[in-house]
C-alpha cells in the first residue's frame, strides 16, 4: 500500500482501518453520539434518511457540505441511480438467500435429530420415514415429530397424521 502524497509505501502500523456497522450508530441527541468524533459523523452521512440529516451535516464541516453536493449530483445520474437499484436489488436477494439457507439449515438438523432420538431409542426407522423426515423443510411440522419421537411406539407413529 502507497502513501496518498508522495507514493512511498506505507509502514507497518502507519495504515488503519476502522469498520463501522451503521445500524449500531447512536440516534441523534443520544449521548453515545456526542463521544464518536469525525467517524460517527460519517457514519451518521451515510445512515441519513432525510435531507434534514444531511444539511445538518453540512453546515457542521465543509467537507460534509462537499459530500452532500457529490451525493446529490450523483444521484441525480440516471445510470448511476440504476446501478444503486440494481445493487440494492442483489443486497435483498443475497440476504433472502441467506435467510433460506439458515431455515434450510435448521430444518436439516431437526430432521436429523428427529432420526437421533427414533435410533437412540432403539426404534427401527424405515427408509421411507427417513426420507419424509430429511425431506421436511417444515420446522413446525418437524418440532411436533420430535416431540412425538420421544415417547411413540414405532417411528411411523412419530410422522402419522394424527394431530397435524
Amino acid at each position: 500500500m502507497l502513501e496518498v502524497h508522495d507514493h512511498e509505501p506505507l509502514e507497518p502500523g502507519q495504515l488503519q482501518v476502522h469498520l463501522v456497522e451503521l445500524r449500531k450508530v447512536p440516534a441523534a441527541g443520544s449521548p453515545e453520539r456526542a463521544s464518536e468524533g469525525k467517524l460517527g459523523d460519517w457514519a451518521r452521512f451515510f445512515k441519513a434518511v432525510d435531507e434534514a440529516e444531511l444539511q445538518e451535516l453540512a453546515m457542521t464541516d465543509p467537507i460534509f457540505d462537499k459530500a452532500k453536493k457529490e451525493l446529490e449530483r450523483l444521484s441525480a445520474d440516471d445510470d448511476v441511480r440504476l446501478r444503486a437499484r440494481r445493487r440494492e436489488d442483489q443486497l435483498r436477494m443475497f440476504e433472502m438467500q441467506m435467510f433460506e439457507a439458515e431455515m434450510k439449515g435448521k430444518a436439516e438438523g431437526k430432521a436429523q435429530d428427529v432420526l437421533t432420538v427414533l435410533q437412540e431409542r432403539g426404534l427401527h426407522v424405515p427408509d421411507h420415514v427417513r426420507d419424509r423426515v430429511l425431506g421436511c423443510n417444515d420446522l413446525g411440522l418437524l418440532s411436533l415429530w420430535l416431540k412425538r419421537a420421544v415417547s411413540c411406539a414405532s417411528a411411523e407413529e412419530a410422522i402419522s397424521e394424527r394431530g397435524v
